[in-house]
């Protein structure tokens, strides 16, 4: 087990969970959009992010990939969420580091699935003022979790097992599936 994976699993466990959303974003060959964070080399992850407000889990994913991608709904099709949901805790010192995380122990992630009809020239990762991500790829499926930071393995493993059992559901949109 990774360090940051133990000290995950050694945080405090009582608190609010933030509510967040993963977007799981396949091509029409069934390969899942990568992005490497900017501010961790390296650290290759879908896109997400927290869900603010009212917003519903649809809104907030495209909203999400809009911001951290460049990717438009209109470039989409959304194909479902997932029923898996990852929890985890983050260490105290993650929560001190970034304030505005300080009210939430955790998050509680949910996986929504895009399948992306658009042009790879669509992709902008500097439209918002944040970057999220300093380069992307497109994986194939049986590569992510050899290809994710280790402390998005294990809740990328429930999400995806999940998405392998269901891609029968996806295969009318998906070219080479």
């Amino acid at each position: 087990m990774v360090d940051n994976q133990l000290e995950e699993l050694l945080c405090e466990p009582d608190g609010p969970l933030r509510p967040n959303v993963s977007v799981i974003v396949l091509n029409s060959k069934g390969d899942i959009f990568l992005g490497e964070r900017s501010d961790e080399p390296g650290h290759w992850q879908f896109p997400q992010g927290g869900i603010e407000g009212s917003e519903i889990l649809e809104e907030n994913a495209f909203r999400e990939l809009s911001e951290e991608t460049g990717i438009t709904r209109s470039s989409c099709e959304p194909l479902g969420v997932l029923t898996y949901i990852h929890e985890y805790r983050w260490p105290a010192s993650k929560r001190e580091k970034i304030p505005h995380l300080s009210q939430w122990v955790g998050q509680s992630q949910r996986f929504f699935v895009i399948l992306f009809r658009g042009d790879n020239a669509e992709v902008a990762l500097d439209k918002d003022s944040q970057i999220e991500f300093t380069a992307w790829r497109w994986c194939p499926r049986a590569q992510v979790l050899s290809e994710v930071a280790p402390v998005r393995q294990v809740g990328y493993a429930g999400a995806l097992a999940e998405l392998e059992e269901r891609l029968q559901q996806f295969a009318p949109f998906l070219a080479d599936s």
